[in-house]
């Protein structure tokens, strides 16, 4: 661990040039900080803008998926419409059989 060094305008062994030193040692560690502190924010502000595209592709993806959800449950309405359709018809077509039959057997 790097110990600071200490500024204090009263110490009576220091001169000018260590003052300079230590504040050139400050200026280092802000900036080598500073640098680290970009760094991280250049990262996360990739992973946002990385998730926020993820977050809208699976928005279509789902925008999507409702509505192909949509046209089947459209499809099965009309395919049961159909299907009812052709009961009716196949009950109807039936009873014609059976009226058919009867006068054939007692004409």
């Amino acid at each position: 661990v790097t110990s600071s060094p200490s500024i204090a305008k009263d110490a009576p062994t220091r001169n000018n040039n260590q003052d300079k030193e230590d504040i050139t040692w400050w200026i280092e560690r802000i900036a080598e900080r500073t640098k680290n502190s970009e760094r991280k924010i250049a990262d996360l502000t990739e992973q946002v803008e990385s998730q926020s595209k993820a977050n809208n592709q699976l928005k279509c993806s789902h925008q999507r998926s409702l509505e192909h959800s949509r046209e089947l449950e459209n499809k099965l309405e009309r395919e049961t419409e159909n299907y009812e359709q052709l009961q009716r018809t196949h009950q109807s077509a039936l009873c014609e059989c059976q009226e058919l039959e009867r006068k054939v057997k007692d004409p």
